[in-house]
């Protein structure tokens, strides 16, 4: 199990302010973005030791959320609801935390 996080958009059409906003987030081409929300892909996944990564998911998810656009998370595959990344991104904070507290 390779541990990989997705978030992908449910909603095939998506407004020009998401689109931009999905090209700010991924680097991706519009076409490319496009292509992938038509056939179902991911438009950002990363690693689950990214809490960098999942925190750009996370931040994307609640942003398209709010514009209305319904999008899906998921780990190597499964889909999966946004209180698993939530906690994870949160388990991962303590971690390094409690790891720079005891660098000292």
């Amino acid at each position: 199990m390779s541990n990989e996080y997705e978030i992908r958009i449910q909603d095939k059409e998506v407004p020009a302010k998401a689109l931009m906003e999905l090209k700010g987030a991924t680097g991706l081409p519009l076409g490319e973005l496009r292509r992938r929300v038509l056939d179902g892909e991911a438009v950002l996944g990363c690693q689950c030791s990214d809490d960098d990564g999942l925190a750009r998911i996370l931040a994307l998810h609640d942003s398209l959320l709010a514009q209305g656009i319904r999008t899906s998370l998921y780990e190597d595959g499964r889909l999966e609801d946004v209180g698993l990344f939530w906690n994870l991104l949160e388990s991962w904070r303590d971690t390094s935390r409690e790891v720079g507290l005891n660098e000292f």
